[in-house]
């Protein structure tokens, strides 16, 4: 590890280049600084340095000697362009916070560290070298640069871009992309010899004015002050320094004449706020304003640089001591890049603005001002004012280990959590929102832990309530986590656990509803008698819980004094992860989760298959039922997603012929989520360049092999040759290689071509894997893509091209289509708020995309309408409607699917028959039109499934109201209708190997399932002996993929459910004959749907089931612990 830096190219020899460099060189790090500039740039811009500044400086040895050329700023102030206070504070000198601020002008550091590299020999700085390129490969990088009229490359093993606002290296890597905006204001700075002092105003001072606002500061007690004011833009600097007398004369104190001062320094900027999109791009880094811009009031701009190199050079610490991999720059840019967006952009922008307004407003309205007047009567509040800024959250803990599997397993099985990131040496786990919440790292020679030295006592976390701290514990009993000590402290009832290495553990709950009720007792005599607590038995403490003999709040301990054990017998601390596995695996033939009633997987759920078994006399439906859920949740089998070293990719030749499928022949092209110029672009220049497998630009990795393994996909399950086991196989490959980085896309920096990889990883999924995992794929480019914005359309104030708004926007509704499609055939929520959405659906395509614009907008209008429908006729809120309004809101989306039934036009086609292909625009396939036929009958189905379900009605309470009745009578014919086109539509379709499981599994199940329903209800209708023969051609159809396939999808319960039907049918007609039923017709002519009088359903038994009953996987246990009971009562162990 210590060999991975050896020599660094640093560009920019301002205060972040030069400081890096200096604190690499202590490390022995060769470092070469290359400036542009003749000299150090000795143009007045920023002085103040905030803490975390101060810090860094301090660790590069030249914090003293600023401290020795400057001054202790003694005071501040805000105030109106006649100089009148309105806010500042005072006695800021009698704060001797080692880390306090400082105010020295930048030029003056730049050269101050550079008298310190002048004496590092392993520094060596080149001035008048400009850069022109940059580039890099898995061994370092390198940079390109112009010098005396010659081209030098210099190459490290990094190359890090400290060279400002107009870096060429961020300019090498992006061109002239640099995210934000700029300000419709420039920024005069200039240094001044004038008698301030004499006015009796601050050190520090901000103009507030709408017109003339800035900022004076004092740079040195003999009287020279930075003067800083706003411009408009558009001035030549000529006539910047023309007007510059008649300003001073306008916000200066005394209103000065231009022989009063003395001009030292000048200098105009024009002011930003921008952030790249990765400060890390393989070997190739950004720093302070070459990353990230602001405007400079607060001295957030000099204090976000030199922080960027301080949490740098610590990785790079970590990295020459073999800590850790470079993965951790990764996390570094990260969490810069939040820095800079949560904290210094929106500050430094809050400060910039409050010197616009008018003075009289901000000085009544402003909290930050109000706050500073609280502070000149509270010294306690000034005081405070002045400390570090706290921090708005406690992120994570960090151990160090000698088993980094051991402590990994068991703190994912502890707090029930997720592996986020993980190497040889390294483990990132998490459990919310967080990155990570516990960072696990491994050092060999790990000492085990000693009782009795100082360090970290232990570690807490909180649950909401004390059954929620109990059932925790009971979970991890049957984790083989035991606790070593229970106690109520009488702030907290608390349960300690150690991990393998002996750390310790607290699950708690708060015994007190506040933090004042808190304080108080613990203020209190029993307290400070018993500040320990008693120790308490859980198990006896749920038993009392569940006779109801506990009250579970606000217990304080008895006063008998209880000290925790200072050993734990052995047999106390077993842990076993082969136990968890056990504990928590879902059993091979449970599936996800399914919530819409109107689902036709409602058909296996308990209270459905109890349906069928009284309309069938009894028949063993269960087992049957049960084969379908394993068939539609089929687990997707592969090795583990931080494997990097990937399978081999193509060889150019079959990554064109593979490239050439996926354009030409997936039916997702169509939705452009792969801009195929771009795309076959950087394919030929990742040829060219010798077609490195390096996996450092995830998002392109990923991507090309996922566009590999769908093409791959394509072609073998075409031919005649390969089989289906083989082509799969073959095409996995690919598909893992693009899994292998799939944590990297969504947690490691990323930017847009993250989210089409994983777009084009979801729509690969649903093609090939199954329908959980593509939920999750999906739900993953959802947030990731929200987390970006996309949702949202870019403010014109951006300045965006018209083509890169037109891709972000169609890539945006690419993952709204598909996101939508997937919610509504899972029936599961979306993870889209279409109420949240403003991107704007386009009209035109981008040049050479493969969009079929009419076909796309298509899809995304009835993506709108199955979430109404999700909403009104799914939700557990509409599932408590009255059947009035139940009624109301199902004819509403029935007719809002008509309505966009007729927007298709010919696209439609006659359902039934073979597409015309010859009628389809370039980039339509026959298969598109099938999905909008599917979608069409599939939405009719869903809107109303319900009315045909007896068992859903029935629960819900409603089936005995005459109006549902008849609403039932009338829609179970349009479900049945519905069903019968499906079958019709996916008998007419080419079937072969390579379609999606939308085409070859989902849409046809649906009907087949609810034409079966239909069946049961009404099986002596005269259509019955038809419908029955239309549920073996369906059956057919699922057997001839089988055979396609190789498997047994679904085709085993077809056939079974066909011969129940056909049972059933022949039974009701054998007791028609009989005379013990009556014929269910108006007439004895042909039967159309409008002709058939529906019987009223035989009444269905549900009370003793609930809401959640017809969820097919309500009953998936975790090792029998989350039963219905378990949710309130602690079974006896």
């Amino acid at each position: 590890m210590a060999d991975q830096i050896k020599e660094v190219v640093i560009v920019g020899a301002g205060p972040t280049g030069l400081t890096l460099a200096l604190l690499l060189a202590k490390r022995a790090v060769k470092v070469h600084v290359l400036e542009a500039l003749e000299q150090v740039d000795q143009r007045p811009r920023g002085v103040a340095y905030g803490t975390p500044a101060v810090r860094v400086l301090r660790r590069a040895g030249v914090l003293d000697e600023i401290r020795a050329q400057t001054f202790d700023v003694r005071n501040m102030s805000w105030r109106d362009v006649n100089g009148q206070y309105l806010a500042g504070l005072e006695g800021l000198a009698e704060n001797q916070n080692p880390d306090r601020f400082c105010l020295f002008p930048v030029h003056k550091l730049s050269n101050l560290l550079m008298e310190h590299v002048r004496n590092q020999p392993l520094i060596s700085v080149h001035f008048s070298h400009k850069v022109v390129g940059a580039n890099q490969d898995a061994t370092g990088a390198w940079v390109e640069v112009e010098a005396n009229r010659k081209t030098t490359t210099f190459r490290g093993d990094y190359v890090i871009g400290c060279d400002g606002a107009a870096s060429g290296v961020r300019r090498a890597i992006y061109g002239d992309e640099y995210p934000g905006f700029t300000w419709q204001k420039q920024l005069i700075a200039t240094n001044v010899r004038y008698n301030v002092d004499q006015f009796n105003w601050s050190d520090l001072q901000w103009i507030v004015d709408p017109e003339h606002w800035g900022v004076v500061c004092r740079l040195e007690d003999g009287g020279i002050w930075r003067i800083a004011y706003g411009e408009e833009l558009g001035y030549s600097n000529e006539e910047l320094r023309e007007r510059l007398a008649k300003k001073f004369k306008e916000f200066l104190p005394g209103r000065p004449n231009p022989e009063d001062y003395e001009v030292l320094r000048f200098s105009p900027f024009v002011m930003h706020q921008r952030c790249v999109e990765k400060m890390r791009q393989g070997k190739i880094l950004l720093c302070g304003d070459a990353a990230h811009l602001c405007n400079p009031m607060g001295g957030l701009g000099l204090t976000g640089g030199l922080s960027d190199i301080g949490s740098l050079v610590d990785c790079f610490y970590g990295l020459i001591d073999g800590k850790t991999d470079d993965s951790i720059l990764y996390k570094w840019d990260e969490v810069r890049r939040k820095i800079y967006n949560e904290y210094i952009s929106p500050l430094s922008t809050k400060n910039l603005e409050r010197l616009f307004k008018d003075p009289c407003e901000v000085k009544a309205n402003d909290p930050f001002f109000k706050l500073m007047d609280q502070a000149t009567k509270d010294p306690n509040i000034a005081k405070d004012l002045q400390m570090v800024l706290s921090p708005s959250t406690f992120a994570h803990v960090v151990l160090r280990t000698g088993d980094l599997k051991r402590m990994r397993d068991f703190y994912t099985a502890f707090l029930g959590g997720r592996v986020a990131h993980a190497n040889d040496i390294l483990c990132f786990i998490t459990y919310d929102e967080e990155h990570h919440r516990v960072a696990l790292i491994e050092v060999p020679g790990t000492a085990p832990k000693v009782n009795t030295s100082c360090g970290l006592e232990h570690v807490a976390y909180t649950y909401p309530t004390l059954v929620d701290v109990l059932l925790a514990y009971r979970q991890r009993l049957k984790l083989g986590i035991r606790p070593f000590w229970c106690v109520n402290h009488g702030p907290t009832t608390s349960i300690y656990y150690k991990d393998p290495d002996g750390n310790m553990i607290e699950t708690q709950v708060d015994n007190f509803d506040t933090v004042e009720a808190a304080d108080e007792f613990m203020k209190g005599p029993l307290f400070e008698e018993n500040p320990i607590g008693t120790d308490f038995d859980p198990e006896d403490l749920i038993t009392k819980i569940n006779n109801g003999t506990s009250q579970v709040a606000q217990q304080t301990p008895n006063l008998t004094s209880i000290s925790p054990p200072q050993s734990t017998s052995p047999n106390l601390m077993t842990f076993n992860p082969s136990a968890v596995e056990e504990s928590i695996a879902v059993d091979a033939q449970s599936a996800p989760n399914v919530e819409c009633p109107g689902s036709w997987l409602s058909l296996c759920s308990e209270p459905g298959v109890a349906w069928v078994r009284q309309r069938t006399g009894g028949a063993d439906f269960g087992s049957t039922a049960a084969t379908l859920t394993p068939a539609w949740n089929r687990r997707w089998k592969f090795g583990g997603l931080a494997n990097r070293s990937g399978s081999e990719e193509p060889t150019a030749e079959i990554a064109w012929k593979y490239t050439a499928a996926y354009f030409d022949h997936c039916v997702e092209a169509v939705f452009g989520v792969v801009y195929r110029p771009e795309f076959e672009a950087r394919l030929h220049a990742h040829f060219q360049n010798g077609a490195p497998s390096s996996t450092d630009d995830v998002a392109w990795y990923a991507l090309r092999n996922t566009v590999y393994a769908a093409g791959c996909r394509q072609i073998l399950l075409k031919d005649d040759i390969t089989s289906y086991a083989d082509a799969q196989a073959e095409a996995s490959r690919y598909f893992e290689n693009a899994l292998s980085v799939h944590t990297d896309l969504i947690y490691g920096p990323s930017g847009l071509e993250a989210i089409r990889a994983l777009v084009a990883m979801t729509f690969y999924a649903e093609s090939a894997a199954n329908e959980g995992f593509e939920y999750m794929m999906c739900a993953n480019a959802v947030r990731l893509a929200q987390a970006k914005g996309l949702h949202r359309q870019p403010s014109r104030s951006l300045n965006l091209p018209e083509n890169e708004v037109l891709h972000l926007n169609w890539l945006f509704w690419a993952i709204f289509c598909l996101e939508k499609q997937i919610a509504f055939r899972s029936g599961r929520p979306s993870a889209i708020d279409d109420d949240n959405v403003s991107c704007e659906l386009p009209n035109h395509a981008p040049p050479g995309s493969t969009i079929d614009v009419p076909f796309f907008r298509h899809a995304v209008s009835i993506g709108k309408v199955v979430t109404q429908l999700a909403h009104r006729l799914c939700s557990v809120t509409a599932l408590r409607q009255s059947p009035l309004a139940f009624i109301e809101a199902a004819n509403d989306i029935g007719q809002q699917i008509e309505v966009w039934r007729q927007s298709l036009g010919q696209d439609f086609q006659t359902p039934g028959k073979a597409i015309n292909v010859k009628s389809l625009r370039p980039n339509m396939k026959a298969l598109h039109v099938i999905y909008l036929q599917f979608m069409y009958y599939s939405a009719i189905q869903s809107a109303y499934a319900i009315f045909l379900f007896p068992w859903v009605a029935s629960i819900l309470g409603i089936e005995k109201s005459p109006t549902f009745q008849e609403e039932a009578a009338i829609k179970s014919l349009q479900v049945a209708d519905a069903a019968r086109n499906i079958i019709l539509i996916a008998k007419a379709m080419d079937l072969d190997a390579a379609l999606p499981q939308w085409a070859s599994f989902y849409f046809p199940m649906a009907g087949l399932t609810n034409l079966f329903v239909f069946l049961l209800s009404c099986p002596t209708l005269p259509s019955a002996q038809a419908d029955v023969v239309l549920l073996d051609v369906a059956a057919g159809q699922f057997s001839h993929m089988a055979y396609l396939t190789s498997s047994e999808k679904g085709s085993r319960f077809t056939r079974e459910i066909c011969q129940l039907a056909r049972n059933t049918v022949e039974k009701s007609r054998r007791k028609l004959r009989g005379g013990v039923l009556s014929p269910q017709v108006t007439n004895t002519g042909d039967c159309r749907p409008e002709e058939t009088v529906l019987p009223r359903p035989e009444p269905f038994d549900a009370d003793h089931f609930d809401m959640e009953g017809w969820n097919v996987y309500s009953t998936v246990l975790i090792d029998g612990m989350l039963t219905d009971e378990a949710l309130w009562q602690f079974p006896a162990e």
